[in-house]
């Protein structure tokens, strides 16, 4: 009866996205399982580069152009950008795990220094990497 009740008021069971305003952690816990999603597609262009590079010659080559292009290099840096976030922020639920940094200011600065560190370890690999 109670579902009945909710289709006809048209009502969420639970509260939902459209509800909660987007707050740091609930961000950041949504980037954090996409980039996972991301790394894992990551790994498996690492396998097919293995892959290519015991074919020959002839297909590392083609592999080579295709990561040396715009769009490869741009699709490295944003597995880089997701390696080191993902990682970061992991150190960051690890440490609340461990009932660490909990605090309500602690989980604001917690990711907005994730955020940053992200960002700064990203641009200064990115630029020690392709240069």
């Amino acid at each position: 009866m109670d579902t009945i009740e909710n289709k006809t008021n048209k009502r969420p069971l639970s509260p939902h996205l459209q509800i909660y305003k987007p707050q740091i952690t609930s961000i950041l816990s949504i980037f954090h399982r996409f980039t996972g999603v991301f790394l894992a597609f990551g790994l498996l262009l690492s396998v097919i580069f293995v892959f290519f590079t015991a074919m020959g010659e002839e297909t590392y080559k083609w592999w080579n152009c295709i990561v040396n292009s715009l769009v490869g290099k741009g699709l490295l840096f944003l597995w880089l950008l997701a390696i080191i976030f993902h990682a970061l922020n992991g150190v960051r639920y690890f440490l609340w795990d461990n009932d660490i940094g909990m605090s309500i200011p602690s989980v604001k600065w917690s990711g907005l220094f994730v955020c940053v560190l992200t960002l700064v370890l990203t641009c200064v690999l990115g630029i020690l990497i392709w240069m």
